[in-house]
């Protein structure tokens, strides 16, 4: 007999977790008003990724916590002292680490560049608190690109890793959980969503907190492979190229191709000098896939860290292949923000 949808969800959930991560010298948490909450504040969410321990979730669940302070809690009520073992601020990714326990289950990763629009999926997580919280949906759309939130007055990219959209209900809390296929296997780590604009005299003053349907989701193939780069077990996860990209404004275009990913500054003696790339190089191609924006080829240069990959790139009109090796460096530098606020 085959299982229902329910017994899906409900075998899981033991593998997913909400995270207490309370900001350095904060007053206010989402779940202070939360009168049943009786252990520490719930501020995201995330899954067990083995049986070591460790946990995936959002890096920026964790940027500028209080580390002392971080804790997990599983489903069967137990919290979890935590620490961070690498966190990626640019693909939005950390992982954290607990203690094993009797029973650890770690989720099992579906193939999420399977998936197509219409496919039915489930988000669990910790919305406004509450946590082990279960909404359904469908795939909206596979493969979204280079989308930007809101975040400190201005557009911001929320990560360079492609992402799938969903209309599964997913709110302030859902950061760092898992979205699954109708087997119950992982295919996104919920990340973003979308709101409406708060209008005053015509204009948009600021972004609504609330759920409109446009959720966006890190991929499961590409979350599983950062993350064993962050454990050190691939390589790295953090490609230091050694230069600094631009993305093309209309003013600068000079055909009729889609803007695409312009150096505009380079380290001496970097990765990138030594490949022969030069300020104003335009990237093309890297690995022979498209860098239509800057985003793409910061995901592609992240995505091919630690190997040498040939690189496509326009000069004066012309195009070039060089060869770009990208050191292994572990993400050490994307847990200085963490390492300071821990010593605070």
């Amino acid at each position: 007999m085959p299982r229902s949808f329910a017994d899906v969800v409900n075998d899981t959930l033991p593998k997913t977790v909400a995270i207490s991560a309370p900001r350095a010298g904060s007053f206010f948490s989402p779940a202070d008003d939360d009168d049943e909450n009786d252990g520490p504040d719930i501020h995201g969410s995330g899954v067990i990724f083995d049986t070591d321990g460790h946990i995936l979730t959002n890096a920026h669940v964790v940027n500028g916590a209080d580390l002392k302070k971080l804790a997990v809690l599983t489903y069967d009520g137990t919290w979890h002292p935590a620490t961070v073992v690498a966190s990626n601020p640019q693909a939005d990714l950390a992982v954290l680490k607990i203690s094993p326990f009797k029973g650890i289950t770690p989720v099992t990763f579906g193939d999420s560049s399977r998936l197509r629009a219409g496919e039915t999926v489930f988000a669990v997580g910790a919305p406004r608190a509450l946590d082990f919280s279960v909404t359904r949906g469908t795939i909206s759309h596979p493969d979204r690109f280079n989308l930007n939130w809101p975040s400190g007055g201005k557009q911001t990219s929320a990560t360079v890793l492609p992402v799938l959209q969903t209309d599964a209900s997913i709110n302030p809390g859902n950061s760092g959980g898992g979205l699954f296929d109708a087997e119950g296997n992982l295919v996104g780590i919920n990340t973003f969503i979308l709101t409406a604009p708060v209008v005053a005299n015509g204009r948009a003053v600021a972004m609504a907190i609330g759920n409109i349907n446009l959720g966006m989701a890190l991929k499961g193939n590409d979350v599983r492979d950062t993350a064993n780069k962050m454990l050190g077990r691939t390589g790295s996860s953090q490609s230091n190229p050694g230069l600094q990209l631009a993305p093309n404004t209309k003013k600068t275009r000079t055909s009729m191709r889609p803007p695409e990913a312009t150096i505009v500054a380079l380290d001496d003696g970097g990765a990138a000098h030594a490949a022969g790339l030069q300020i104003g190089d335009t990237f093309v191609r890297i690995g022979g896939e498209e860098t239509p924006t800057a985003n793409h080829a910061r995901w592609l240069l992240l995505k091919h860290s630690g190997t040498a990959v040939d690189v496509v790139v326009r000069r004066q009109n012309a195009e070039l292949t060089l060869s770009l090796s990208l050191p292994l460096d572990l993400p050490t530098d994307a847990r200085n923000g963490l390492v300071q606020a821990e010593n605070d």
